[in-house]
């Protein structure tokens, strides 16, 4: 083959790799997406009476402004929790606007008809979540471009989570004292032992709801230890003629559940601790809303389980 013939012939060759190669890129980065970024996301949890985080995954280009990051933060937000104990927002028009770390946020009119519990419910999502963000010091509030005034005409002006003001927010605020008896695992044995806890509760929340919340939380005694995984969601909690369900997140690979007596104790902290209630004979489990035979390891999850005594230390 000639010299003058060859070079066509690589040329050709040279393009169709260069091609292939644009090709593979479009194909492991779609549209252009350069990857997901775990963001966290702010909802009010009436149990806590607290702002209460959920993580989410944001898809974004290579090159996305600190903007476009402000504006799919608020997408994501809208669509709520993953939670069911946590409250949700509802969704309005908004344009935004990031100067100088301060997020400029222009609600449409319909946000003026909304409840005064929503409205404040929006704004702490929104401040909280923003300036959760590194370049993002406060937030300012807007409707139909008018700037957000209180009750008394004033401007309420930029806001972040110190003057935010959450305690007005939980419709069930605790007014009651209860004692509540919990069981967590003791330290250097495969055994529960009680922990009996006075918590702050409203009689408009069921009871177990607490229970569960203070177990997450862990015991305060040194000598117990948390049966619970450290990241782990309660999606829902509901009691149906004595029997109690309680839903935790689709995503249960957790090293504290791999052994069958970390298993164990995990379930029964849950199941005994409940059954300390009187309207409480059994407890069942759904892992992301769905029953799941051996979803945890060696228990069967479509099982009802009652209460344990032979796991209560003596």
């Amino acid at each position: 083959m000639t010299s003058e013939k060859r070079y066509p012939f690589l040329l050709g060759i040279f393009a169709v790799v260069v091609v292939g190669i644009l090709a593979i890129g479009q194909f492991f980065v779609p549209n252009g997406n350069y990857g997901s970024e775990v963001v966290q996301l702010y909802y009010f949890s009436t149990i806590k009476n607290a702002m209460v985080v959920e993580e989410a995954s944001l898809v974004a280009e290579k090159d996305i402004s600190n903007q476009d990051k402000v504006d799919e933060l608020i997408n994501l937000l809208y669509k709520g929790p993953t939670s069911k104990q946590l409250q949700g927002i509802r969704q309005v028009d908004v344009v935004t606007q990031l100067e100088n770390n301060v997020v400029s946020v222009n609600f449409d009119k319909i946000y003026e008809t909304l409840e005064v519990t929503e409205q404040m419910m929006i704004r702490a999502s929104f401040v909280y979540t923003l300036t959760n963000l590194p370049f993002v010091n406060g937030v300012e509030f807007f409707v139909n471009n008018v700037a957000l005034t209180n009750k008394n005409g004033a401007l309420i002006g930029i806001m972040d989570r110190e003057n935010i003001g959450i305690s007005a927010l939980n419709p069930n605020p605790p007014t009651n004292s209860q004692l509540v008896t919990l069981y967590f695992k003791r330290k250097n044995s495969d055994e529960l032992a009680p922990e009996v806890r006075e918590i702050k509760v409203n009689k408009d929340v069921p009871l177990e709801e607490y229970i569960i919340e203070e177990l997450v939380k862990g015991p305060t005694s040194a000598d117990l230890e948390t049966t619970f995984p450290s990241d782990i969601t309660i999606l829902d909690i509901k009691t149906l003629e004595n029997v109690t369900q309680v839903d935790f997140t689709s995503n249960m690979q957790f090293p504290e559940l791999s052994t069958a007596e970390g298993e164990k104790l995990f379930v029964y902290s849950i199941v005994n601790s409940l059954t300390e209630l009187s309207k409480i004979q059994q407890v069942s489990f759904l892992v992301g809303g769905e029953k799941q035979s051996n979803s945890l390891g060696t228990i069967d999850f479509n099982l009802l389980f009652e209460r344990n005594e032979t796991l209560i230390a003596r």
